[in-house]
């Protein structure tokens, strides 16, 4: 009776498996094959940059510099954040002299660099609460901040502008 019920539902053949138990283990195969992979793709992706609360007047030009992308967005930017580099330039960002522009990125160590025109990188360390200052004009002063320790994912860019506060947020998803 056993056996007849069993043939009734159908057997394989391959050492004894049914059907049903077959498809069950290739399912399981492919759900865990699925979940490695997702897991690998996060894992590249795991640092996203998002921009906030970007005045929507203002271009911002985000270049991935091992792509070379020039992307403008105010919305979610994925790829390594060791790679990435926030270009703002006054013929773009509306806030700016034409001739002038800062460049923001962070290196393979985690450090912010900061760049006024074409000149030197300066460092800031992040390792707790920072400012790097710019002056552009008498009236127009910029800064990077981070607080590590209270907001640790979230970089900001403000600057005055003929006595009006500016602001650019940047979000560093973990």
């Amino acid at each position: 009776m056993n056996r007849l019920h069993q043939r009734s539902f159908g057997s394989t053949g391959v050492h004894g498996f049914t059907l049903i138990e077959t498809l069950l283990a290739l399912l399981l195969f492919t759900l865990i094959l699925t979940m490695g992979y997702q897991s690998i793709v996060s894992a590249s992706q795991a640092r996203k940059l998002v921009v906030e609360n970007v005045d929507r007047q203002h271009a911002l030009r985000i270049t991935h510099r091992t792509l070379g992308q020039a992307i403008s967005s105010n919305g979610l930017l994925s790829g390594d954040l060791t790679h990435l580099e926030i270009n703002l330039r006054g013929a773009t960002s509306g806030w700016l002299p034409d001739n002038r522009s800062i460049t923001l990125s962070i290196n393979s160590q985690g450090q912010l660099l900061a760049r006024l025109d074409e000149q030197q990188y300066s460092e800031i360390l992040l390792d707790g609460l920072y400012q790097a200052q710019f002056n552009y004009l008498e009236d127009q002063i910029s800064h990077a901040s981070w607080n590590k320790k209270i907001q640790p994912h979230l970089v900001e860019l403000s600057w005055f502008e003929k006595g009006a506060h500016n602001n650019w947020k940047f979000l560093v998803q973990p």
